[in-house]
């Protein structure tokens, strides 16, 4: 499909590959690393019917924008949730779930815990990792460890303890794949 622009390419790819990563080292078997891989991109389908003009803007959304950006889980989880293959019900799981927050106080549903598939859970925190640190119109990018510190002081708050555990484990792995993503930014290929 056509991506709005060349950061959300590489975010969603850099959130299949952060997801799968966590999973494996969480011990999920290998049918579910996999299907991680492959479903975790689709965690923002729905933004892709928010309008560009709030998805893009440079500073602060206002209140009304921010309700707009908050359907992007429920418009992602329709559009996947009938669908047949493994890989796209478990990305409409992720669609609807990657915001909720450990604690209850996320959207669109304010699941808690368990509640939260697991899908949901690894992704949270995969996609937290690369909004954070990586530029983006209305901020400044973290450093890694920045967000690692940001990450692990929000565990059993916003994210699943055990995930975030596993993502400290593959620190070396992200510190690679953070290097590959900006040394292919900085040559214009993707």
């Amino acid at each position: 499909f056509e991506f709005k622009d060349y950061e959300t390419r590489e975010h969603i790819t850099r959130v299949g590959i952060v997801s799968a990563k966590i999973a494996k080292t969480m011990g999920k078997d290998d049918l579910f690393v996999s299907l991680i891989r492959f479903a975790a991109p689709l965690h923002d389908i729905g933004k892709l019917l928010i309008p560009n003009e709030i998805l893009l803007k440079p500073g602060k959304l206002t209140e009304e924008e921010w309700e707009v950006v908050k359907k992007h889980p429920i418009i992602g989880w329709s559009i996947l949730k009938d669908a047949a293959s493994d890989v796209l019900r478990l990305a409409a799981d992720i669609a609807l779930t990657h915001h909720e927050r450990w604690n209850g106080t996320g959207y669109p549903r304010g699941l808690k815990e368990r509640e939260i598939p697991i899908g949901g859970r690894i992704v949270a925190v995969a996609d937290s990792l690369d909004a954070m640190v990586c530029e983006r119109p209305y901020k400044k990018p973290k450093t890694l460890d920045e967000a690692l510190c940001e990450i692990n002081d929000l565990s059993g708050i916003w994210y699943d303890p055990e995930v975030v555990k596993a993502l400290n484990i593959i620190g070396e792995e992200l510190k690679k794949l953070y290097k590959e993503s900006k040394r292919r930014r900085s040559i214009g290929t993707g």
